[in-house]
């Protein structure tokens, strides 16, 4: 969800305005957030999230065993995601547009909102493809922060975090089912990265060190 939110975001400029240089490969184009998964009892079995945790058993993340958290993550996820995220479109210049809603979430399913779908706004994020199923997503931090009429103080983690948002932040994708489906995923790399910014976020650093593999991110379609 984290990720998709990042999406949500569109450009700042990473890539040339030159014809001959738009990029060439499957992941570029428009792609949908699909509906949530139901079984026969209206569980949620899947949807646009997927989330990937193995760890020792006695790991946890707070008061949660890291094992249950995969399944809570793509039940809720997957819910609101459908709601806040129409599509996501990688252009061939390198910019990330996204159509979204704000009109709000209903997690109890008792109070359906209808969707008011809008383009998000430029300067915001953009990506550059490294090859083996591998890109770095660039943020426009200033403007996020602005736009949200938000007043950061600049701490130690906010500085560890300007400095990963101006390298690039790593992110994966692996196409499918000839190339109509993707998942686009931040891996535990990037994890164990933020992790160790600070103590700010709890018992994260501790779990991450003891965790084999963490995939978070989207299931999307054409």
């Amino acid at each position: 969800f984290l990720f998709a939110l990042i999406c949500s975001m569109s450009l700042f400029t990473a890539c040339s305005d030159d014809d001959d240089d738009k990029i060439k490969d499957p992941v570029i184009g428009t792609w949908k957030v699909p509906a949530v998964e139901l079984d026969e009892n209206n569980s949620v079995i899947g949807g646009s999230v997927f989330m990937t945790w193995e760890a020792p058993e006695d790991t946890y993340l707070s008061f949660l065993p890291v094992s249950a958290i995969p399944s809570l993550a793509i039940q809720m996820g997957s819910v609101i995601l459908p709601q806040v995220l129409q599509d996501v479109t990688l252009s061939a210049d390198g910019n990330i547009v996204a159509t979204y809603s704000s009109a709000g979430i209903d997690l109890s399913g008792e109070k359906p909102i209808t969707p008011v779908w809008e383009t998000s706004p430029a300067d915001y994020a953009t990506f550059k493809l490294q090859g083996n199923g591998k890109m770095l997503l660039f943020l426009n931090l200033e403007k996020i922060i602005a736009d949200a009429n938000t007043k950061a103080d600049i701490t130690t983690v906010i500085s560890q975090l300007l400095e990963l948002v101006k390298n690039g932040i790593p992110v994966n994708y692996a196409l499918s089912n000839n190339n109509e489906e993707v998942k686009i995923f931040i891996d535990k790399e990037l994890m164990t990265t933020i992790a160790a910014m600070g103590q700010i976020l709890g018992d994260l650093p501790t779990a991450m060190s003891k965790t084999t593999k963490f995939e978070l991110g989207l299931n999307l379609k054409k």
